[in-house]
């Protein structure tokens, strides 16, 4: 099931401006789904999983991005 995370920059500037995150239960999988206001220079999201959400996380995915934006984007993933 899908849980609590934490998304941090610690202290650095992002090229992505992230306006929303939700994570929901869907039949056999999770589906993840993110917002984002600007992206500059930005390839793509990588998406990882951890047992225990602290330490250990995996790549199971990646959404390519848009790359420069200036306007509102909605990605999504299961």
């Amino acid at each position: 099931p899908f849980g609590p995370g934490t998304i941090s920059s610690a202290g650095a500037l992002l090229p992505v401006e992230l306006i929303g995150f939700e994570g929901a239960i869907e039949a056999r999988s999770n589906k993840l789904t993110w917002k984002t206001a600007t992206e500059e220079n930005t390839s793509h999201f990588v998406i990882e999983r951890s047992n225990d959400g602290i330490s250990n996380y995996t790549e199971v995915g990646n959404v390519r991005a848009r790359g420069f934006s200036t306007v509102t984007q909605t990605y999504s993933k299961k």
